[in-house]
């Protein structure tokens, strides 16, 4: 049975940020619940930064570049909601999908 939408709770710890990237195929939404998240979008080449604080709703569009960064000095949570996809596509880099990009390795790292 395919899953039509997938909530994670993200926690961003002081200085976490990951890559530039997208999910294939479809388009997220990020609730801020604690801490103040900048979240950097990328259309046509140029990179616009928005800040969120707990209450905002930052939503991608599908295909659209996004990163999400701590810049403060406390932890950051919120909700990720999308459909599950298998394939995500980095700014620079080749597409993964889920198992190589979500590993342990890659998480301890502050910057992906």
């Amino acid at each position: 049975m395919e899953q039509d939408l997938m909530i994670a709770l993200n926690v961003y710890q002081p200085g976490a940020q990951n890559e530039l990237h997208y999910h294939e195929g479809i388009s997220q939404s990020f609730p801020v619940l604690k801490g103040i998240c900048t979240v950097r979008t990328m259309h046509d080449e140029k990179i616009t930064e928005h800040t969120c604080k707990p209450g905002d709703s930052i939503l991608i569009p599908g295909g659209g570049y996004y990163q999400r960064h701590n810049q403060g000095d406390k932890p950051v949570v919120l909700y990720q909601v999308k459909k599950p996809t298998d394939r995500i596509v980095v700014y620079g880099k080749v597409k993964l999908n889920n198992r190589d990009y979500f590993t342990k390795e890659r998480e301890d790292k502050r910057t992906l």
